[in-house]
């Protein structure tokens, strides 16, 4: 089942759109958290001003906490989180039901095909009966046993049973190219 998805353009798009959002909500969070910076620096300078200006190397050490704290937003933030996990919730059920969607239509081909097959197998069977009752009305027209009207009603016969074969075939061929195209084997743009 898991395979009736992979190759869906539009069912992609919506897992990305899925993914997209959760980054989203997930950065949004992160802008109302608290951050910590801490930073430091070594400054050499010649010459020195520390102990009245001597000409040699001296250091200066810097060090620096930045902490930054959201303390007071009105809301905004939660509200901005809120919407994005909102949106990816969203996202999520419209991916669940793009997917039922394909679910159901790949069902739908696939009892498609199987009732063509029954078809088909039925209307290969009467070919076959067919044929072998023209094969005897011509027997018999030969011999002069059988009007010529039973034999043309043997070749009509066989004429519809010909073309049952064929519109079974046809269908077969379309329900397959239908599934093929559900599950994403076959675009529209295919030129196979």
């Amino acid at each position: 089942e898991e395979g009736l998805y992979e190759d869906r353009p539009e069912l992609k798009s919506l897992e990305l759109a899925v993914n997209m959002y959760d980054m989203k909500s997930k950065i949004v969070r992160a802008d109302y958290l608290p951050t910590v910076a801490l930073m430091g620096n070594y400054l050499v300078t010649n010459p020195s001003a520390s102990n009245g200006v001597k000409n040699d190397f001296h250091g200066i050490w810097n060090v620096g906490l930045v902490a930054k704290i959201p303390v007071f937003h009105f809301g905004e933030g939660l509200n901005k989180y809120r919407r994005a996990k909102s949106d990816k919730i969203i996202t999520q059920y419209q991916l669940e039901d793009a997917r039922g969607k394909v679910s159901l239509q790949a069902n739908q081909y696939e009892k498609k095909i199987a009732e063509a097959d029954s078809r088909l197998e039925m209307a290969l069977k009467n070919m076959e009966n067919a044929e072998e009752n023209l094969r005897i009305a011509n027997i018999g027209f030969k011999e002069g046993v059988v009007e010529s009207s039973l034999v043309l009603a043997a070749q009509t016969a066989w004429l519809k049973a010909h073309s049952e074969e064929i519109d079974a075939r046809i269908d077969r061929i379309m329900a397959t190219v239908y599934l093929r195209q559900v599950t994403g084997q076959l675009s529209v743009n295919d030129k196979k």
